[in-house]
């Protein structure tokens, strides 16, 4: 049987704390495994340093399973940040093992109760007469009721669309050969996205969907004959391993205990489809994603926005951290100095988000500060990546006007974000988009008080990305879906309607 931790009334009653990241996407969750070929006493820690590396991919809640021979596995999650919910000396009560995996998820307070979100950390797990397994899932899934009733589980009884997909890897697996047909029989069925790491039978299996629209990165134990896999390419380093290079879309890796690795292609070939906002925001600068540099990315987006949208300004000030990179290219291209003005608070974790807009604009001041003499009489061009809600950017706006700024010229590294995204981020309700709500530029600018505004064109960002060929998914920017989106009672899916 897994073992599991006892719901604390810590868990019922985290701290609630709302930061400036309110205004930001957010991916539902990131992955990480580890396979050795020798059992190792800190496997656990190691992927509890991995999971603290892509810990801004989901800081909800946290989790490791570590697998006990071939069939057990033992498991430790909470709700809250890594730090909270594996620190201390919590991963020491887990097994030496040869093989393990981590997950950190995001989730909001209006769609879990406290107990739910303590239910929702993963990894997942289910029991077979093969063992127990546990997934790790970053993605969305468009037809999980429908995926999961083929395989007689009923969805209803599980909290996230990971733990219903890994009861569902369980039940096939009683009717297949081997954990990894178990998995292709699931996953072959499934809605996109996803990018999966799955445990089991003594296993490490990374699978990641026909579009690609999760990273998924693979990395090796040269001296070991192991494997790992993370979300991002700076998780591998922190847990030891080398950068081998990234599971392609459409791909199964499964990596065995004796140093084995087998590749296969088992799903039906799609465009590729990588989310833009990994370049503009979600992955950590010093990431690699497609071979390019997240920060080498981001500086020529903000040079790029120099060209497109100049004006005469005495500083360029880029909001903490994602901001930075392109105001720095900014900088460079239009000769105009480039200061740091905020204070970041780095001490304020991000756990559940308060309800209400006076909590929200209250947080930003909790998070981030202005350093007065810096911006006071000068014209400032006021960088960052995007603006989704718009109330953390009006907020920004008017702690600057309030430190003397005359002009802020607002400049962002995306286009208007007008679509709510289906594919694993948490912006599904249109209402929300500030860019929905005040399509007119005029309008949103004086909403904001800034003295201009202005977005990078998607041909910038293409232009940036070096994506010529359109690989990347701009549905949230452009409104171009790369699979059919259909409602029915207010939740999406993949099913035209009847």
């Amino acid at each position: 049987m897994p073992e599991r931790l006892e719901i604390t009334q810590d868990c019922l009653n985290p701290p609630l704390e709302q930061s400036i990241e309110y205004d930001k996407p957010h991916e539902e969750c990131g992955v990480v495994g580890i396979i050795k070929r020798k059992e190792t006493e800190n496997i656990a820690q190691r992927i509890g340093d991995g999971l603290q590396t892509i810990q801004h991919r989901g800081q909800e809640a946290a989790g490791v399973a570590v697998g006990v021979g071939t069939d057990k596995v033992m498991a430790l999650k909470d709700v809250g940040l890594v730090a909270i919910a594996l620190g201390g000396n919590k991963l020491s009560g887990l097994p030496k093992g040869k093989v393990a995996v981590g997950h950190v998820r995001y989730g909001t307070i209006d769609t879990h109760t406290p107990e739910e979100a303590f239910e929702a950390a993963g990894p997942s797990l289910a029991e077979g007469s093969k063992g127990t397994i546990a997934i790790g899932l970053n993605g969305n899934l468009l037809n999980i009721n429908d995926l999961v009733a083929e395989f007689g589980v009923d969805a209803d009884e599980h909290v996230t669309d990971c733990s219903a997909a890994t009861a569902a890897v369980a039940a096939a697996r009683e009717h297949c050969d081997s954990l990894a047909e178990a998995a292709v029989m699931v996953f072959s069925k499934a809605k996109e996205a996803f990018t999966v790491v799955v445990m089991g039978e003594g296993q490490l299996i990374g699978i990641r969907d026909p579009f690609g629209f999760r990273p998924l990165m693979l990395g090796t134990y040269p001296n070991d004959g192991g494997y790992a896999m993370a979300s991002e390419t700076p998780a591998l380093k922190t847990m030891g391993a080398s950068y081998r290079r990234e599971i392609s879309r459409g791909e199964m890796v499964v990596c065995d205990q004796d140093g084995t690795l087998t590749s296969s292609y088992p799903f039906q070939e799609k465009p590729s489809k990588l989310c833009a906002f990994e370049f503009i925001y979600f992955s950590a600068p010093h990431a690699q994603l497609e071979g390019r540099s997240i920060k080498k990315v981001r500086t020529e987006m903000g040079r790029i926005l120099a060209a497109e949208h100049p004006v005469e300004a005495d500083i360029v000030v880029g909001v903490p951290e994602s901001g930075l990179p392109a105001a720095e290219g900014y900088s460079l291209a239009s000769g105009i100095p480039l200061v740091a003005a905020f204070a970041k608070n780095r001490y304020i974790g991000r756990t559940f988000i308060i309800p209400g807009q006076e909590s929200r604009e209250d947080g930003v001041e909790r998070k981030l500060q202005v350093i007065g003499s810096e911006v006071y009489m000068k014209r400032l061009v006021l960088i960052d990546d995007s603006m989704i809600r718009g109330t953390t950017s009006k907020k920004i706006v008017a702690m600057l006007l309030e430190e003397g700024a005359l002009e802020v010229h607002l400049r962002l590294t995306s286009a208007p974000y007008k679509w709510p995204c289906f594919y694993g981020m948490d912006t599904r309700k249109p209402e929300e988009l500030i860019a929905n709500q005040i399509p007119d530029l005029r309008e949103l600018k004086e909403y904001l008080g800034v003295t201009s505004l202005a977005y990078l064109s998607l041909a910038g960002l293409r232009a940036a990305t070096a994506d010529a060929a359109g690989k990347l998914c701009t549905a949230c920017m452009d409104g171009n879906y790369p699979t059919p989106i259909y409602f029915s009672e207010g939740k999406a899916t993949n099913r035209p309607p009847k």
